[in-house]
């Protein structure tokens, strides 16, 4: 089961996509860890279709990659970095949504 992102399909997703990138390169560099154990690549694609718009959201979002069965790496970082990864989704959507 796949979870990739068409740029051509969705714009918007591909855009936060990208803008999930730049955050996970972030807290990587910062962190001294892996772009990859800071964020799975499928959780990134995961979040970025989905587009949750609250904390708990953003927890539906990972119990429904495990409850289809979708490989997704949850770092032991992710407790501590949630709100910065909801803060970062809740800006791209703030500033799309108008």
């Amino acid at each position: 089961m796949g979870i990739g992102i068409d740029s051509g399909s969705d714009p918007l997703c591909f855009r936060m996509a990208v803008c999930l990138c730049i955050w996970r390169d972030t807290i990587a560099r910062i962190r001294d860890e892996s772009a990859e154990y800071v964020l799975s690549n499928s959780a990134l694609l995961a979040i970025s279709k989905h587009r949750p718009t609250s904390t708990e959201e953003l927890s539906e979002v990972f119990n429904w990659m495990a409850s289809a069965g979708i490989s997704a790496t949850v770092s032991p970082l992710l407790s501590e970095i949630k709100p910065s990864l909801f803060w970062a989704v809740a800006c791209f959507l703030e500033e799309f949504d108008s």
